[in-house]
């Protein structure tokens, strides 16, 4: 399930985290199902926690839930979710017209004093 939290008056979207998957429980991607080998090693999603393989666990995303600020690695699933979430929640752009944009310019001409 998805819930939202508030951190410095903006809102953001965080799955509820489960329990950490031990290393040695899984052994292959719970995505596409490939066994993990010396050359296909496991990631484990910092949102659900699952164990993944590389290229299903190559995304990144900012987890307000982990209180860092750095993105962390997540699964396709997580990443498809949380990211559609936070653009619900983002606030809407205003859009400005070329028209707008010229009196913009217009009206922050520097006039030269007169001589």
């Amino acid at each position: 399930s998805v819930r939202a939290i508030a951190c410095n008056g903006m809102q953001s979207y965080v799955m509820c985290p489960k329990k950490w998957l031990k290393d040695e429980d899984v052994l292959e991607c719970m995505s596409c199902g490939l066994g993990f080998s010396f050359l296909r090693r496991r990631h484990h999603c910092r949102n659900c926690c699952g164990i993944f393989c590389n290229e299903c666990s190559s995304n990144k995303i900012v987890l307000l839930s982990l209180k860092l600020s750095t993105p962390q690695r997540v699964c396709e699933a997580c990443y498809s979710q949380l990211k559609a979430a936070n653009e619900a929640a983002a606030p809407p752009k205003s859009p400005q017209s070329e028209k707008d944009m010229e009196e913009l310019s217009i009206n922050f001409v520097i006039a030269k004093p007169a001589s």
